[in-house]
């Protein structure tokens, strides 16, 4: 009864419980056995008649739903017929668009409703208000804008009304295609110059998109392809990575037709490929972008679909070929700065991961040079990417450290990309011991990012200045930067980059001699990328686990790490650490006195850098095996 009452005294201030109100509210509180959305549904009604008529009204629908189904009514009935006489009290428009709002799965704001309800927006913003009054309609008001939604039980009884009046199939049609409009307007990816990051509409409408998917996959499949397309920054960002890679391969079967929308959706489920660890199909992917750009796409697209052909070759694990690809991506790039730009850049991270520094900065500087041919207002061009692994050469043995992501998954502008230039050459200066240019050249990135408000590349640029600072035994200091891009990454809810922080955080720990930190760290790091399914995510958190083990000199800890990493192989992108790790392991081994099982990881580490052509790693192959494979120190 205090329900009501309070309810009441909502809709009608001056109802007020007394003698003559009592036995009327008792009998209503009775016959709806005090089911809090029966009795809200009543009491709601009381600004248009008194108490004893509801009780009456009320009554009379009870006693007919009770004579039909001759005995006492259970909850769900109860609240049926509760909806039922409170729906025939609706004015015809009111039903309406009570009805068509069933379509909404987790809310909606009026924008969508207008549309979906094929009415005026100063109508359906009336109409609506109505059915929040009548508490049929819920109204949160928490955030910036207001957003409505059914109660699930509701929606049920106004979806059985929709389809009494033959609206499902045009009100669903409706729906989805406002939710692939206003999904590719929110895309992050759709032109702007300046590119950033999924936002939270995005997490607000996934019932909604997820809906609209389905709907479109079973009747529009086009439609399903666009909307899967706009969304996958979302679901990769957000450690979505098993949800997005089905909806885009539920999109691509559905809508084989070869267009350059099909080119778009196949480049995200490349990067769905690359985080789920599988390199199978990023070579076939990579020739049928080229195929369907050549066909469908405008001259520039089809030159960057040569240089996306060669990312992917490269992410596979073919360096050799990707080579070649990338020198055709570059000349067929000739008048198009913007993606010789991009193609010079890969040209020198390709450098740097065979162990080339005096080939990657001439590589680097051509990318500069092309830069300054594109305008600042150019649509996005630049493939954002990292070498992903630092190797320390300085120490005996060589260590890895994962650092980065190697690609990011997202083209930038021209702005964005001069930072990620930069970035480049003070990870080439920094292997090649020059600190100081290094971080003049982060500082100059971090400068860049932060004037477009590229938060992504601040946090990258932080990270990386954590980084070199690690390198020369700054702890304290790096582990500021490092906590700083935690922070932003944190914000802009981004798992994978989140999970790089805390490991980042976690080396640097480990190098500074503090196990409880590096551990706790490096373990949530971990369980992130083991939640979002990326499982490539994974095995490089794995990768700098066991580094760390090894830095606190805990070897068979070093060992389990590294197992376990290397049973995981091949996991795209991460080739360049594979004989690194071989060569770690062998000297792990040897300390633990397995010189057979030595000397066969070394074995391993000379077959992946031949077949990589890595020169840096060859050398270091031989250095630690002449003599036998000697022990080295920390």
């Amino acid at each position: 009864m205090q329900l009501f009452v309070e309810r009441a005294w909502l809709t009608a201030p001056s109802f007020k419980l007394n003698t003559k109100t009592a036995d009327p509210v008792a009998e209503i509180c009775h016959r709806l056995d005090g089911i809090p959305l029966a009795l809200e549904l009543a009491a709601a009604r009381l600004a248009h008649f008194t108490v004893h008529e509801l009780a009456d009204g009320l009554g009379d629908a009870l006693t007919l739903l009770r004579q039909r189904g001759r005995g006492r009514l259970d909850r769900q009935q109860t609240i049926a017929a509760t909806l039922g006489w409170s729906h025939g009290l609706l004015e015809v428009e009111e039903q309406m668009i009570f009805r068509r709002l069933a379509v909404f799965a987790g809310g909606f704001d009026l924008d969508a409703a207008t549309s979906v309800c094929n009415r005026p927006g100063p109508v359906v913003i009336d109409l609506v208000s109505r059915l929040v009054d009548k508490s049929l309609v819920h109204a949160d008001m928490a955030e910036s804008q207001t957003r409505y939604r059914l109660l699930e039980v509701v929606r049920q009884y106004a979806e059985t009304r929709l389809g009494e009046a033959a609206e499902v199939a045009v009100c669903r049609k409706r729906h989805m295609e406002w939710y692939a409009g206003a999904a590719a307007a929110h895309d992050p990816d759709r032109g702007e110059v300046v590119v950033g990051e999924p936002s939270d509409w995005f997490d607000i409408e996934q019932d909604n998109l997820r809906a609209a998917l389905a709907m479109a996959l079973a009747t529009d499949p086009t439609t399903a392809q666009q909307l899967a397309t706009s969304c996958w920054r979302f679901w990769v960002n957000r450690g979505l990575i098993s949800e997005g890679a089905r909806w885009l391969t539920l999109a691509l079967n559905a809508a084989p037709d070869r267009s350059a929308l099909r080119a778009r959706a196949l480049a995200a489920m490349a990067v769905m490929h690359i985080r789920q660890a599988d390199a199978t199909e990023l070579t076939a992917i990579g020739e049928e972008i080229v195929d369907l750009l050549n066909e469908h796409g405008e001259p520039s697209e089809r030159a960057h679909g040569y240089h996306q052909r060669a990312l992917l070759t490269f992410m596979a694990g073919d360096w050799r070929l990707a080579q070649s690809q990338g020198d055709e991506a570059l000349r067929v790039s000739a008048g198009f700065p913007g993606v010789a730009a991009s193609a010079q850049h890969f040209a020198g991270v390709l450098a740097l991961a065979r162990g080339e520094g005096d080939l990657a900065r001439p590589r680097f500087d051509a990318a500069l040079q092309a830069l300054q041919q594109v305008p600042d207002d150019a649509a996005p061009f630049f493939v954002a990417m990292s070498l992903g692994w630092a190797v320390d050469e300085r120490r005996d043995p060589p260590l890895p450290f994962a650092e980065e992501t190697v690609l990011f998954g997202r083209r930038v502008g021209a702005q964005q990309a001069a930072g990620h230039l930069r970035l480049a050459i003070a990870l080439s200066e920094r292997l090649a011991g020059n600190i100081d240019a290094a971080s003049m050249l982060i500082d100059d990135a971090y400068a860049r990012f932060r004037r477009v408000d590229d938060r992504y590349g601040e946090a990258y640029a932080l990270s990386q200045h954590g980084h070199v600072l690690r390198w020369v035994g700054q702890y304290e200091e790096a582990d500021g930067y490092l906590q700083r891009s935690e922070s932003l990454r944190r914000d802009l809810r981004d798992k994978r980059a989140l999970a790089l922080a805390l490991a980042g955080r976690a080396l640097n720990a480990a190098s500074a001699g503090a196990p409880d930190q590096a551990r706790t760290l490096g373990r949530e790091a971990l369980a992130i990328m083991e939640e979002s399914s990326d499982t490539t995510g994974v095995s490089v958190i794995s990768v700098d686990l066991a580094v760390a083990e090894f830095l606190l000199t805990d070897l068979p800890a070093t060992l389990i790490w590294l197992d376990r990493t290397l049973a995981r192989f091949p996991i795209p992108g991460a080739h360049r650490s594979l004989g690194w790790l071989h060569l770690l392991r062998a000297h792990v081994l040897r300390q633990l006195g397995d010189i057979d099982g030595s000397m066969k990881s070394a074995d391993a580490a000379h077959a992946t850098f031949t077949r990589l052509g890595e020169r840096r790693g060859l050398i270091a192959v031989q250095r630690i095996c002449k003599g036998g494979l000697p022990t080295f120190s920390v």
